[in-house]
């Protein structure tokens, strides 16, 4: 049965557990472009983590670092973050969670625990919807959507017109109102 969580603690207590860096080797695989990810540790359970908007894998390097112990530890960078290729016309999340499914097909993932952030969240649930059999669990970290409700595409249309013609200043207007509130301190602006 999947189990939904919402909770972003979980993540920021093994995030602070072992906060070491240390060597993590990246993979590359060919699905219909290139697909960069971290596979690491052994274990009957595999851990996908898959990043928000504007970042990359190595986001989640800490709880790699100490889940690598017991489990299969995956990290994927999405399509068009950090080093994974991404095609103009598959920008969408079905296209995402289809290249992630494919991706965790060819590494033979199975008992799988998908762990989504904000936009990597959605993926996760695309990618539940190819990849049902092996699907056990699935973690959502800033993840305040209701399932099955979407933006208008007028609304998105111009999110990704702002975006193509500014990249810079749609991402400080994303975050200035999306991720800080008027009270949130300077310094963490």
């Amino acid at each position: 049965m999947l189990k939904i969580i919402n909770l972003c603690s979980v993540l920021v207590i093994l995030f602070t557990i072992n906060c070491k860096s240390i060597e993590i080797m990246e993979k590359e695989k060919k699905i219909d472009g290139k697909v960069s990810y971290i596979d690491a540790g052994r274990g009957a359970k595999t851990i996908v983590f898959l990043h928000g908007a504007f970042m990359n894998k190595e986001i989640w390097v800490p709880q790699i670092e100490t889940l690598k112990k017991s489990y299969r530890v995956i990290a994927v960078d999405l399509p068009g973050h950090g080093n994974s290729d991404v095609k103009d016309n598959e920008v969408s999340i079905q296209d995402f969670g289809k290249k992630i499914s494919e991706l965790l097909e060819s590494l033979k993932a199975n008992n799988v625990i998908l762990v989504g952030h904000s936009i990597g969240a959605d993926v996760c649930l695309e990618i539940y919807s190819n990849y049902k059999e092996d699907i056990i669990g699935f973690v959502a970290v800033d993840y305040f959507k209701n399932i099955g409700q979407s933006l208008p595409k007028s609304e998105v249309d111009k999110i990704i017109d702002q975006m193509n013609s500014n990249y810079p200043a749609s991402l400080q207007y994303y975050v200035e109102n999306n991720l800080v509130t008027k009270d949130t301190s300077l310094a963490l602006k």
